[in-house]
């Protein structure tokens, strides 16, 4: 029984969503895609060319933007303080510094805020596994909760972060945050 309700709050904890009304709501996503890796060992990092990072963020971008605009909503705005916020978070699960998940999510909430000089919403969608923008965007719209962060009508503004570790395993996280 003990872990039924451990398991049932955790299952709260990871489903909330900020109410329409919360003008200063941050929010997890409520369900990380895939499991964390069966171990956590620090990794180095394998390092990705600059222009292939631009081309891969630029894409991304793109296709959040095409499926916004196709759900009559307003374009996100790529700010790079917020990829660079999102790259340190993917640099650390990828080295293993931190675990898969949303650890240190209000202070990247705090540090995008502070880059644009303000906000409210903060969101955020991990991943890992995915080789490409194209293959993290549709694991992502596949995905209620992740979905649900690239369709939020108050978001403004979204930062795309990724990193591979030294096995060639894929580590993503998107930031929103209405501006």
């Amino acid at each position: 029984m003990k872990s039924i309700s451990h398991f049932f709050f955790l299952f709260l904890l990871l489903s909330c969503n900020p109410s329409s009304t919360d003008s200063t709501a941050d929010s997890e996503n409520g369900d990380e895609l895939n499991s964390p890796p069966p171990t956590q060992v620090t990794n180095p990092i394998d390092p990705i060319d600059p222009i292939e990072r631009d081309e891969m963020t630029d894409d991304f971008l793109s296709l959040v933007n095409n499926h916004r605009k196709k759900k009559g909503l307003r374009e996100l705005r790529l700010d790079t303080s917020m990829n660079e916020i999102a790259l340190k978070h993917s640099q650390d699960m990828a080295s293993a510094k931190v675990r898969f998940g949303h650890d240190g999510f209000s202070t990247r909430c705090s540090l995008a805020r502070e880059a644009l000089g303000g906000g409210n919403l903060c969101l955020e969608n991990v991943a890992w596994g995915q080789k490409n923008s194209e293959e993290v965007f549709n694991a992502w719209i596949n995905s209620s909760g992740h979905r649900k962060n690239i369709e939020h009508n108050r978001a403004t503004h979204m930062g795309l972060g990724y990193a591979k570790n030294s096995k060639g395993v894929y580590y993503w996280t998107q930031l929103f945050l209405e501006r």
